[in-house]
């Protein structure tokens, strides 16, 4: 396991050290500080751990130091942590055999398993240890973000798993309290591991009867990541949400370069000033940079910062209820879904499930169309027909006005009755027939010509119509 190189100032007073709250890169629950003068307690290199050998020193602070090491058997490297000799008092050693009991009940792949635990007889005397899973070139996780260049959508899927082992410790009703990316440490191959459960807290009976418990008034954590309950004087309102809420701060570092508001420096009632000052979360770094990067739509920024935002709610009913909902909310994300932090529009689910869907969305589009460009020529062809219909009845109904009125106008003068009279002759044939035709139509030819006249022609020609085809027929029919 990487961790910080030990500084080189000289100490603070006792006051001023209990009063250190480490720093987001701190690495094993040490809390950095200027260990130098306590250099004297690093176990040298060689020294035997029961079946450990301790290697190179990777870490030291103010509780004790975190030790490369090779165990034996089985043979393997390791990490080993050691309390410091000056920090034995009994609060101490509960607090770190707590942590292994912790370990212990966790197996999770993104969380760095403990491996053995104990004491062995050092030059000064016993000192507990914790052998613990070696995280091989190790990185806190904003650390190898910005080293490895990765995109805004590398990060969530790292963050993802990071929120999955935070889900596993929830599930087993462990909150670990002191998430940071000091805490989230990647190894060289990018996987990432959550350590330091040293200040968990736990709902199992046993750490309650072991006086591991959290007073009222104790500040437990990294000032910096901690969440608005944990700077109350309720240990009690501590929970799962404030896990959510740390890892909402990481997110949005990890995706927009910082936190969204700075509390170093601060003191605990100045940070619980500033937090009880926020009426909503700030998450618009994070919306800026997911949409700067350019491979991602503005829909999915927006979406990314609501689950950030999410995360970051002032009050903890408002946030997600446990990590197991965070990371189901950023799997939902990286699937290209609707997340629940910010429910999407019709318009905008449609276009989200087309993007999704792109092949069989094309394949719908071109049937569509070609359904629809069918369906025109169809409509278009059947206009045509209409038109052509209606167009011919039009002819027919203005030549048979025509003929009407021609006709009109031929029995209205004498010449015109004439050759009106004489058709009959014509189509007799014979003299006798022209009679009976002369005898049938002319009472109707007078009417018609006299309707005509006083402007009611079209009723005179359709009657003399009736009148001519009902007499010829009876006219034929009897000759």
């Amino acid at each position: 396991m990487g961790g910080t190189k030990p500084p080189s100032a000289t100490p603070r007073s006792s006051a001023a050290e209990a009063s250190i709250l480490s720093g987001a890169g701190a690495s094993f629950g040490l809390a950095a500080g200027p260990w130098a003068a306590w250099q004297e307690d690093d176990l040298p290199a060689g020294t035997q751990v029961n079946d450990v050998v301790i290697g190179r020193l990777l870490a030291r602070g103010g509780m004790g130091s975190v030790y490369e090491a090779r165990q034996t058997t089985p043979a393997r490297t390791v990490a080993v942590k050691v309390v410091r000799e000056g920090r034995l008092g009994p609060d101490v050693l509960r607090r770190f055999e707590y942590e292994a009991r912790v370990l212990a009940r966790l197996r999770h792949p993104h969380i760095a398993q403990i491996h053995a635990c104990g004491t062995f007889a050092s030059a000064r005397g016993p000192l507990p240890y914790i052998v613990m899973e070696l995280v091989d070139g190790a990185r806190s996780i904003t650390a190898h973000a910005a080293a490895a260049g990765l995109s805004i959508r590398e990060r969530v899927r790292l963050f993802r798993d990071v929120a999955a082992a935070v889900a596993h410790g929830h599930g087993k009703g462990v909150i670990h309290r002191d998430l940071k990316p000091g805490n989230i440490l990647v190894d060289a191959a990018g996987w990432p591991k959550v350590i330091d459960f040293g200040v968990a807290r736990t709902l199992h009976p046993e750490d309650t009867r072991a006086g591991v418990a959290t007073g009222a008034g104790d500040l437990v954590g990294t000032l910096r990541y901690m969440s608005p309950e944990q700077l109350g004087a309720d240990p009690d309102e501590v929970d799962a949400r404030t896990d959510v809420y740390a890892l909402g701060l990481v997110l949005h570092e990890l995706l927009a370069g910082a936190l969204p508001y700075e509390l170093e420096g601060k003191s605990p009632v100045e940070a619980a000033r500033i937090l009880d000052g926020r009426a909503a979360p700030e998450t618009a770094a994070v919306e800026r940079a997911a949409r700067a990067e350019g491979r991602l739509r503005a829909d999915e920024a927006r979406s990314l910062a609501a689950i950030v935002a999410r995360c970051l709610e002032p009050r903890a009913a408002d946030r997600y209820a446990t990590a197991v909902e965070v990371e189901a909310e950023l799997e939902r994300w990286l699937a290209g879904e609707a997340v629940l932090a910010r429910p999407l529009g019709v318009v905008e689910s449609l276009w989200r499930l087309a993007h999704k869907h792109r092949a069989a969305t094309a394949a719908t589009l071109a049937a569509v169309a070609a359904v629809v460009l069918a369906g025109a020529g169809i409509t278009w062809f059947s206009l045509r027909a209409e038109t052509q219909r209606r167009a011919a009845v039009a002819a027919r109904a203005l030549a048979e006005s025509r003929q009407r009125e021609g006709f009109c106008a031929a029995l209205a003068t004498p010449d015109g009755y004439a050759s009106m009279w004489q058709f009959d002759t014509q189509l007799a044939g014979t003299d006798e027939l022209a009679a009976q035709l002369r005898g049938l139509y002319g009472r109707p030819l007078l009417e018609a010509a006299g309707s005509c006249g006083q402007g009611r022609g079209d009723g005179a020609v359709a009657q003399l119509r009736q009148t001519v085809i009902e007499g010829s027929r009876k006219v034929f029919a009897d000759g």
